[in-house]
């Protein structure tokens, strides 16, 4: 295997890329470069690497500053600027790390495309794009301990082609929509901080998550909204300062020991919010602490 270094022993990091084979590292040094690069299949296992965000900065050209369309590829340690009509990161592959990148001033931050799973987000800042933070489409996929704030759409988007994914331990603050909103499945949801959302802290509209030990606090409308979805289980939540309700469900869901303090409404099951099982909250200072209008809602223990 080949480590290349761009702009030392190739101008371009496109020109570095078209002479590696699968498994190489191309190392680029300190500086900006002006252009958009495509990773094409066949060179699986490359490496792209910086030398630290801001340090290393790519500006965008034409369309997404980086395309990756094939296995394996790690970019690491730079700075992904400046496409405002395109995603700054496209994933049109699998099993691909993107780890220590800043993604800024572009439409979409990372958009992982619906033929794309298994990717590992890790350490990133995403921040000040149009749209979406994260546009989650395929299935399958790790988003570890980023910074995801002020975009102008949802921070994080998942859709109905994209399922089984893992948000661990991000911090999401200031979305120009919802903090995280969801139209998949079989979701796990942890340890996310989630504050300052314009519209929802979090929207689900999916079914068969876990939400367990998020923090989210002062969401325009609801903490977490649960609408048309059924067998989630939203366990050891703190959600604080909704202008709305902390928690709002739809039927047949699960809310055990979630902290629901200083919002209008702590928990709301509206018309047609049947069969939950509301269990052992602590409800604290909220307007109304329980707002049950639906039928055969199990609320036990709360206190």
């Amino acid at each position: 295997m080949t480590v290349r270094v761009v702009p030392e022993q190739f101008a371009t990091i496109n020109a570095a890329i078209a002479a590696s084979a699968p498994g190489d590292t191309i190392r680029i040094l300190t500086g900006t470069f002006n252009e958009s690069v495509t990773i094409p299949a066949g060179k699986d296992r490359l490496t792209i690497i910086g030398v630290w965000p801001r340090v290393t900065t790519i500006t965008a050209t034409a369309g997404p500053v980086f395309t990756v369309n094939s296995n394996l590829v790690t970019i690491q340690n730079l700075t992904v600027q400046n496409a405002p009509n395109s995603p700054g990161i496209v994933l049109a592959s699998n099993y691909n790390v993107i780890r220590n990148v800043e993604v800024r001033l572009c439409q979409r931050g990372i958009d992982i495309q619906n033929t794309s799973e298994r990717n590992f987000i890790v350490n990133c800042n995403i921040h000040d794009n149009s749209a979406e933070g994260l546009n989650i489409a395929g299935p399958q996929n790790l988003l570890y301990n980023n910074r995801i704030t002020a975009n102008g759409g949802h921070n994080i988007n998942l859709t109905t082609t994209s399922a089984s994914n893992m948000l661990i331990k991000n911090f999401i603050r200031n979305s120009g929509r919802d903090g995280i909103q969801s139209f998949s499945s079989g979701d796990f949801i942890v340890d996310n901080f989630v504050r300052n959302s314009s519209q929802n802290g979090m929207f689900l509209a999916s079914f068969f998550d876990i939400v367990y030990n998020n923090r989210i606090k002062q969401s325009t409308l609801d903490g977490i909204d649960v609408v048309v979805a059924e067998q989630n289980r939203l366990i050891s939540n703190t959600i604080k300062r909704s202008v709305n309700s902390g928690l709002s469900l739809s039927s047949s869901n699960v809310a055990d020991e979630n902290n629901i303090k200083s919002n209008r409404v702590g928990i709301l099951m509206l018309i047609n919010s049947n069969n939950n099982a509301v269990r052992r909250n602590k409800l604290s200072n909220n307007t109304v602490n329980i707002n049950n209008l639906g039928a055969n809602n199990v609320i036990d223990e709360n206190d």
